[in-house]
């Protein structure tokens, strides 16, 4: 299509979201710990990827405006506006009074550019059907209840009732800066889950999501984004293509086979599964939230950090259940996530080198040889960086002496 016919909001949505595509594959940027808060338990990055989301999902906004937006306080000042003056001249022979009038004036307003009201529409009458399925599939809602003691599990799948909560990770993250993040609100952990899907032996492309909203004494409900935000910005595109035939989905490239069983592409991924996404530049590979300078190095970690975990990718050969879902680790320290923060390396006294995190909520420090590994845990209350180093080596040399090394 010449870009002379494309809308300007198509035009507008289409630099938004490379522009978002820029800026997750440089998340890697933002999770290191220089952006760690140290005076009190908090990292930015954690609220990353309901920005992603969120940027996405204003999107939606601009693709279901029939017409270009205008404000309220715009809409009642202009000159030429017949709806507002037909209502105005109804004003003294329906004897309104001014509430009456105002309310009519902004239900008015509202028909034309209420923003819940045009992305239902757009939603529910210009998406094709698959695409608006794909997209309410992503959106998992389950209401739990206590009855008589037992723990009542229901699952909303009133593709209406979804809606609300679609709209709820756009309105109260603007609002009330609420987090639809990629881990559970309860759980001590803080960033992006070291876990990957395993969905009737492939490893699938969704990241669990869930948080928890609504809760009363005796209810609450657990909204999951599966896949997100992978897959809002796969409906984006979906659309755009089949109205425009503009073609902004996310390129795959095959990478590598392991053992015939898998491919794994490259992707835009999310958190540390087992698949690589590429840079825009393409310059840098990334799986999870490692960066790599070339298909080679990224093989190489991928063989030695995922070797075991690749051997599960047909669990129906282990005697695994067909059917079932597995969350699978990577063989670390279950509390290795954003918050470890890399702080050094050390020399141990039998001339091994060990690399050291620190996680400052759960106050512990972490050591291990190799990358991938089951990492050692010590805890701690110092802070400084460097006390940790030297109580890292002690811990160390006497782990050493112990093991006969």
């Amino acid at each position: 299509m010449n870009k002379d016919n494309i809308p300007n909001n198509i035009q507008s949505v289409i630099h938004r979201i490379k522009f978002i595509d820029m800026l997750y594959s440089n998340r890697v940027n933002f999770q290191g710990p220089l952006n760690y808060n140290l005076e009190y338990d908090f990292h930015p990055f954690q609220h990353f990827y309901s920005t992603i989301n969120y940027l996405l999902l204003t999107c939606l906004d601009t693709l279901s405006e029939k017409e270009k937006f205008e404000d309220f306080d715009i809409w009642v000042k202009k000159e030429n506006n017949l709806e507002r003056d037909q209502i105005l001249e109804n004003f003294d022979s329906n004897k309104l009074n001014y509430k009456e009038l105002t309310q009519n004036l902004y239900s008015k307003y509202k028909e034309k550019h209420g923003i819940v009201k045009s992305i239902r529409n757009f939603v529910f009458n210009e998406l094709k059907t698959e695409t608006r399925v794909k997209l309410f599939n992503s959106i998992s809602v389950i209401k739990y209840s206590k009855i008589k003691g037992k723990e009542v599990k229901q699952e909303i799948i009133d593709d209406n009732k979804i809606f609300k909560y679609l709209l709820d990770v756009r309105n109260k993250f603007t609002h009330s800066a609420f987090i639809f993040a990629g881990w559970d609100d309860n759980s001590p952990m803080i960033g992006a889950p070291t876990n990957f899907m395993l969905w009737d032996g492939k490893i699938g492309n969704v990241s669990q999501n869930w948080t928890k909203v609504e809760q009363t004494k005796f209810t609450y409900k657990n909204v999951t984004l599966k896949g997100w935000p992978y897959i809002i910005r796969e409906v984006l595109a979906d659309y755009i293509y089949d109205k425009y035939k503009i073609d902004i989905s996310l390129k795959t490239i095959k990478l590598k086979e392991y053992r015939g069983e898998y491919n794994f592409d490259l992707l835009w991924s999310e958190y540390d599964k087992i698949l690589l996404a590429k840079r825009e530049d393409g310059k840098n590979i990334f799986v999870g939230g490692s960066a790599f300078k070339s298909a080679k190095e990224a093989i190489y970690f991928m063989d030695c950090k995922v070797g075991d975990a690749i051997k599960l990718d047909n669990p129906s050969k282990y005697g695994i259940k067909s059917g079932d879902v597995y969350l699978l680790e990577f063989s670390k320290y279950k509390y290795l996530n954003p918050v470890n923060d890399l702080i050094g390396t050390v020399i141990s006294e039998s001339g091994k080198k060990y690399f050291v995190r620190y996680n400052k909520p759960e106050r512990m420090f972490l050591f291990s040889q190799v990358f991938g590994s089951t990492w050692a845990c010590r805890e701690i209350e110092d802070t400084d960086y460097l006390t940790i180093l030297d109580r890292a080596l002690l811990a160390i040399n006497d782990n050493e002496k112990a093991e006969g090394n």
